[in-house]
């Protein structure tokens, strides 16, 4: 638990370092954003969820509300915690260098 804690943490850091203006909201995340467009433009929630899962993204982030940042969500739901700790360790873990051996 505390690496996942850890990496959590870190990614949390690195976008607080990155970000001098104040976070977008999940549905103008530029990894995400297609996949709000699409349920705006009316894509049962299961087809974005499947096209989530097809691209490698965690669909989980269709539990969280759109309209705000990733960060100001993480305590907020202990239900969505979960959703959460899942999509930023997916994040993390595919920001690692993979060892090809």
């Amino acid at each position: 638990p505390t690496n996942k804690n850890a990496a959590l943490e870190a990614l949390f850091a690195k976008r607080a370092a990155l970000s001098d203006e104040q976070e977008k909201p999940v549905r103008d995340d530029p990894e995400f954003q297609k996949y709000f467009k699409m349920l705006k433009l009316g894509l049962p929630r299961s087809a974005v969820a499947q096209a989530l899962e097809r691209d490698g993204k965690d669909a989980t982030i269709l539990d969280l509300d759109p309209n705000l940042p990733l960060a100001d969500q993480k305590d907020k739901n202990p239900n969505k915690n979960a959703a959460l700790e899942a999509l930023f360790a997916n994040r993390a873990a595919s920001m690692q260098p993979s060892d090809a051996s």
